[in-house]
């Protein structure tokens, strides 16, 4: 009996410390879990930490960059003897002046890809970003775009292309000059054009008053307007019997307007009674005025955007991973506007800026140049209501005339007596195929020399204006800038790069701008206009419009395929701008504008199709207006600082740190 007791008080004691053994192992294992969790806790605040330093660091970059460069007035850029001046006009050469003001701000990686500048937030100092930037300009400096005046008509706004990177640092650095937590750190890179574009160009829409987007139109880009008023109604006018025009209106719910963008509403109250987003019932089946639509409801926040079922970005299905852009051009993706109010004098919406409250029209400005480069006898000179013809073939009821090879501007005048009665004849001009084209571009002028008389201008495909159903095969193509005095009407097709100023009104009918010669290629084309630009008749016919085919619609355009090629360019004009597009086919690539105090709205009227995706006009903005040359483009008057590609990436790589 005491054998038993014995032997039961050690299994006992082995039992208790098996016990104590399981509970040790046990224990450290949750400690091990616990530290484990809270160091990947600490990791992710810290790395989330570090992107959000990134990201401030690349708007300290930019508004800092850009209230650098506001010390440099119109007045220096307008001086050719200024230093900043001459070393915009000469990249590669000069140019070191505009690199000074990066310098300042981040680490020059020409020498050293892992070389940064640090800037500590206030009070931490180990704390903060750090930001190093890479030029993009080869030994032949061919990605900067070098500034030139106007006065010649061969001006180019001035465009520097950057790639900056910034390091988003935490705390937990040793110091400012060496940290060996790199994985605490988050790298975001963007491309970064420091330009001199004028503030028009920077966006898919923008205007200086009311924005009416009426239907489902497609904007794939930012947008810039004082006030925005929608509708999923359209409205339209259609030719009655007696050949009158009858305006009326229609809609369905799926006719929801869409920006995958920015919007800014500029805070201007000088043209707007109230700021913001307001939603109107069906508009009035009249041709528009001048007045605001009153009667809307506004919306005032993004949650009541959406809400209210206008610019919803696309529903994403449960199967379906995250996309963040649009699927095809010109389609909506799955990105929702966001909204931002912005000052008027930050963000400019006119061509020229005022100056003492004296503004520069479109008009005034086509006239000054016209007048700086008048010769004193003309290329050409037509008499009475002759019609000139450039291009291949013949054309009945136009003299053809032989450009000059030696020169690189065409000047063409018209000699005409004012009648006693009537209105005077118009100076007609036929441009087509590419007799006049040069690599290293032209520029033509196209004035009437009498007051009051107006020239009327035809460009396009030479089939096209004898046959409306003819291929376009042989395009108007041109590298230059073109200014008339009078109107201008494009049609089927062009090939240009380069600028169209136009004192008139603009009409375009079923034309693009698309390269015949190189389909690999984008061309640059801007129409300036004082007057009303107007799309007509682009692709109304059955082959077009058949709903099971709209896809066609969206392709990336090439040659000899059968899709619609997009309309390339930036409309700007100086007066109201109305486009509607129910019967017509509208996709433009690059962006509208309208400014001055003569543009009272601008107003986007269209459909989509039977609750698609695809609509009838469509926007998608192009950043080509920064990568290539655009000759004749106003070179602008101020900095810009527009950035593109952003992109967080892990820290792999040994960094090394400058203090700012």
């Amino acid at each position: 009996m005491i054998y038993m007791l014995k032997n039961e008080k050690g299994l006992a004691l082995i039992t208790v410390l098996f016990i104590l053994v399981l509970f040790t192992v046990l224990g450290l294992s949750v400690l091990s879990i616990t530290m484990q969790s809270s160091k990947v806790r600490t990791y992710a605040n810290e790395e989330t930490d570090g992107k959000m330093l990134a990201e401030m660091g690349m708007l300290y970059f930019k508004k800092k960059l850009e209230k650098d460069l506001s010390r440099v007035t119109p007045a220096d850029l307008a001086n050719p003897s200024h230093p900043l001046r001459q070393a915009m006009e000469n990249p590669g050469k000069g140019d070191e002046l505009l690199q000074q003001y990066v310098d300042k701000i981040a680490a020059n990686q020409a020498e050293d890809k892992n070389l940064y500048k640090f800037t500590p937030l206030p009070g931490s100092p180990n704390t903060g970003f750090a930001i190093g930037y890479v030029d993009c300009l080869d030994d032949s400096r061919k990605n900067a775009l070098p500034y030139k005046d106007g006065k010649s008509g061969t001006s180019q706004p001035y465009v520097r292309k950057l790639k900056v990177s910034v390091l988003g640092v935490p705390k937990g650095g040793e110091n400012a000059g060496s940290f060996k937590t790199l994985q605490k750190q988050v790298k975001l890179t963007s491309t970064v054009y420091i330009n001199t574009v004028p503030a028009p160009f920077h966006y898919a829409v923008s205007t200086s008053n009311e924005l009416r987007l009426f239907g489902g139109t497609n904007i794939i880009g930012n947008v810039l307007a004082p006030v925005v008023v929608t509708s999923t109604d359209y409205r339209y006018s259609e030719e009655t019997e007696d050949k009158t025009q009858e305006w009326k209106t229609a809609g369905e719910a799926w006719n929801k307007p869409y920006i995958e963008g920015n919007l800014f509403l500029s805070n201007d109250t000088d043209t707007a009674t109230k700021n913001g987003i307001y939603q109107t019932g069906t508009p009035k089946a009249e041709a528009p005025t001048e007045e605001s639509l009153q009667g809307g409801s506004p919306i005032a926040t993004r949650q009541a955007l959406r809400s209210a079922g206008i610019m919803t970005p696309l529903t994403l299905a449960d199967d379906t991973k995250t996309e963040l852009s649009a699927p095809k051009p010109y389609l909506p993706g799955y990105e929702p506007p966001f909204l931002e109010t912005v000052e008027e004098d930050d963000i400019p919406t006119t061509l020229f800026r005022k100056w003492a409250d004296q503004e520069l029209k479109v008009i005034k400005y086509i006239e000054n140049i016209i007048e700086a480069n008048r010769p004193s006898s003309s290329d050409f000179t037509v008499e009475n209501d002759e019609s000139i013809f450039f291009g291949d073939g013949e054309a009945t009821g136009f003299v053809k005339v032989a450009p000059p090879i030696s020169t690189d501007k065409i000047f063409i005048t018209s000699r005409q007596a004012k009648p006693e009665t009537g209105e005077p004849p118009s100076l007609t001009v036929r441009l087509t195929g590419d007799v006049l084209y040069h690599q290293d571009g032209k520029q033509l002028f196209i004035v009437p020399d009498t007051p009051d008389y107006k020239a009327t201008v035809e460009m396009g495909d030479k089939d096209a204006f004898m046959d409306s159903t003819a291929n376009a095969n042989n395009p108007f193509t041109f590298n230059g800038s073109i200014f008339i005095d009078g109107d201008l009407d494009i049609i089927k097709d062009i090939d240009m790069t380069g600028t169209i100023y136009v004192t008139g009104d603009v009409t375009i009918r079923e034309a693009s701008n698309s390269p015949r010669k190189n389909s690999d290629k984008e061309n640059n084309l801007a129409i300036i206009a004082g007057g009303k630009i107007t799309l007509t008749d682009r692709y109304t016919s059955d082959e077009y419009n058949n709903p099971v085919e709209l896809d066609k619609w969206f392709l990336p355009y090439k040659k000899d395929e059968d899709n619609i090629p997009p309309f390339s360019a930036f409309l700007y004009s100086d007066s109201n701008l109305e486009l509607y597009s129910v019967k017509s086919i509208n996709l433009i690539r690059g962006g509208i504008a309208n400014g001055s105090s003569t543009a009272k709205y601008m107003e986007l009227n269209t459909k989509r199709e039977a609750d698609s995706l695809a609509s009838r006009l469509s926007i998608q903005f192009s950043r080509g207006i920064f990568e290539r040359a655009t000759p004749g483009l106003p070179p602008g008057d101020q900095f810009f600082i527009d950035m593109y590609d952003e992109k967080y990436e892990n820290v792999k790589s040994d960094i090394t740190f400058t203090s700012s």
